[in-house]
């Protein structure tokens, strides 16, 4: 093959920067040696990637096209170095994987004690943000996995993914709330409280196109939680995040009116790059995650059968 993994670097340096002068700096090279690079290329294939003008570096049609196949093959290439990287087992190295805040509020307390007991040499960093960010991060190699609830994000062909679960989401608030034992709710008996969530959606919308619509928004779910508990705050969470508050009669599900309801439910995926081999330490935090959701789901069917 002609062409070297170093001029693909360099052409897609050149595409970003748009200028010949940033783009030699950013890959410490000099212009003329860069400039030699480029050149060699499309010379090697008859291809005129660049315009040259007195303001910077045009790309062509042409080039549009040989700029997206050299990204393929640049990530292809740092998945065989991935790869060879993480043969061996998980006893030490490292572990970098991202969730959705409602997930990771979730699962995350009981994840990191877990794969802390079982390799006390890893090192682990849990990435909380919202899925747009944690697909950025993921394509570019930050991390391993990522989870999130499905519909939130365009997942481009070449990530893998794999739904894990549901979690059941709804509306809480303390037991001694002025709406606690009501029923037949209406849209207007909501008006005078404040309504919690760190972010939701209904029906691919934005939380504020529905009506029951957050006035107050923390990207901490603890913190809403005793808000929640404190004052007449309604919470838009899942019930896991509830366990020990329900079962001690502190706190109860609103039935919402249909024109409040939120999605009963979220589905979770688990999403990788395709054709990448998980490390070690992947496959274990991925097992634990299996483990802990299966035990999560039994979890909300004993909430689901007591009718909270």
């Amino acid at each position: 093959m002609d062409v070297e993994l170093r001029q693909l670097r360099h052409l897609v340096a050149v595409a970003e920067a748009k200028n010949l002068s940033r783009a030699a700096e950013a890959l410490g090279l000099t212009q003329p040696a860069l400039s030699r690079s480029i050149a060699g290329l499309e010379a090697a294939y008859g291809l005129k990637i660049f315009d040259r003008t007195r303001v910077g570096m045009s790309i062509t049609i042409l080039g549009e096209a040989v700029l997206e196949e050299a990204r393929r093959l640049l990530l292809a290439a740092g998945g065989f170095d991935h790869n060879l990287r993480q043969l061996g087992t998980a006893e030490t190295g490292q572990l970098c994987f991202g969730m959705g805040p409602l997930p990771a509020a979730i699962l995350l307390p009981d994840l990191l004690p877990a794969l802390a007991r079982a390799k006390p040499r890893l090192h682990v960093q849990s990435v909380v943000r919202p899925a747009p960010d944690l697909v950025a991060a993921l394509l570019a190699g930050q991390l391993e996995f990522c989870l999130f609830a499905e519909g939130q994000v365009p997942l481009p062909d070449m990530l893998s993914v794999r739904s894990i679960g549901t979690i059941t989401v709804g509306a809480y608030i303390r037991a001694g709330h002025p709406l606690a034992g009501r029923s037949e709710l209406t849209s207007e008996d909501f008006l005078p409280f404040p309504v919690g969530s760190v972010g939701f959606r209904r029906g691919g919308k934005a939380e504020q196109d529905f009506p029951l619509s957050p006035t107050v928004q923390c990207e901490n779910y603890y913190i809403l939680k005793q808000m929640m508990l404190e004052t007449d705050m309604i919470w838009l969470a899942s019930p896991e995040l509830l366990r020990i508050e329900m079962a001690a009669g502190l706190a109860v599900r609103l039935a919402l009116p249909e024109i409040l309801r939120v999605p009963p439910s979220a589905v979770l995926q688990i999403v990788r790059l395709a054709n990448r081999t998980a490390s070690p330490a992947a496959r274990l935090a991925l097992e634990l995650l299996d483990r802990q959701f299966a035990a999560m789901r039994r979890g909300s069917e004993t909430y689901a059968d007591s009718g909270t």
